[in-house]
């Protein structure tokens, strides 16, 4: 029988992104959260997350990034803009030229990510999956293997960066790699591809001791068009039904697998009459949370309806991270 995880990304920075997870959880239509470590109150956000979803089983986990937010520790300079805040995942930086981090390059980055994690532990706060913003950390072997180090450190399972729909996968590393071509070296860029490319095969072979617990693969079809600007509630109501049968659609395939599959949704609270309220709200010059515009809300509020559309099938349940 096959078991699934609905995942809200991205917590812990936009109100009404935090208001639309607590309104899905509440709804039962979510079962995990990833939040931020690194933004603005990242712990007292979690515990509002607790507080208003009493007897809800929700499973917070942490969102870990390099590309959004201010850091928490001071070695991974080279990852910053002027002002001290991250490159955005389009300007990623990798220290010089070469194509794999030097042992203190690295100690920085794994030192900057347990900070995340710990900023959440902080007054018996409790987490039980990791999670990279932007999948960022499958980019490259050696941030792959610093992400294993500490699920493992941490007895707790973390995502698989093997994304499905294949296509879409593709189609975003390949974006990447093209954006990167300014900030990254031609050695670093090849390392990218070929981790990307090798991936599936690097994460299969591993022995057990060494792997930590995950699912099978990330479902991230519920992520439909990018949209430039505003469109109508209406229309929004449409590309939430077209997305929500593909959703439905591969739930349908899972019954005749044996799978465990985390889906991913980023929504925002579905209030159409609200949007304006909402994006007055986001201070960017807090948080540095990158592509907020009309269409990143377009986008959030269909996720949200498209959640809300989601049939799960009778033989599949959701399940927790604990039973990976």
């Amino acid at each position: 029988m096959s078991k699934i995880i609905f995942t809200a990304d991205d917590y812990g920075v936009i109100p009404g992104v935090d208001r639309g997870i607590i309104d899905a959880v509440n709804a039962g239509l979510i079962n995990s959260v990833a939040a931020f470590g690194n933004h603005i109150n990242s712990r007292e956000r979690t515990k509002i997350l607790e507080y208003n979803t009493p007897g809800k089983q929700v499973e917070i986990g942490c969102h870990l990034t390099l590309t959004s937010g201010e850091p928490l520790t001071k070695g991974v300079k080279w990852m910053l803009r002027n002002d001290g805040f991250f490159r955005t995942y389009t300007q990623h930086e990798r220290p010089g030229k070469a194509a794999t981090m030097n042992i203190d390059q690295r100690a920085a980055v794994k030192g900057e990510l347990k900070a995340q994690i710990e900023s959440l532990l902080r007054d018996g706060g409790v987490l039980k999956h990791l999670s990279s913003h932007h999948n960022t950390l499958s980019w490259f072997q050696d941030y792959w293997e610093i992400t294993m180090e500490l699920a493992k450190e941490y007895s707790i399972p973390t995502r698989n960066p093997i994304l499905r729909p294949i296509g879409d996968k593709n189609r975003y590393n390949n974006i990447v790699r093209l954006l990167s071509l300014d900030n990254l070296s031609k050695d670093q860029r090849a390392a990218m591809k070929q981790f990307q490319k090798d991936l599936h095969t690097y994460i299969v072979s591993l022995p057990a001791n060494a792997k930590p617990a995950m699912a099978v693969a990330t479902d991230a079809r519920a992520y439909g068009k990018v949209f430039s600007n505003l469109i109508s509630s209406q229309k929004m109501g449409v590309e939430a039904g077209k997305t929500a049968q593909e959703v439905n659609d591969e739930l349908i395939s899972l019954k005749g697998r044996n799978e465990t599959v985390e889906f991913i949704f980023h929504i925002i609270r579905d209030h159409y009459p609200a949007l304006s309220e909402m994006k007055k709200s986001v201070q960017r010059k807090f948080s540095n949370y990158s592509g907020i515009n009309d269409g990143y809300f377009t986008g959030r509020i269909i996720e949200h309806r498209v959640l809300k559309r989601v049939v799960i099938p009778a033989g599949i349940s959701l399940s927790s991270w604990s039973n990976l």
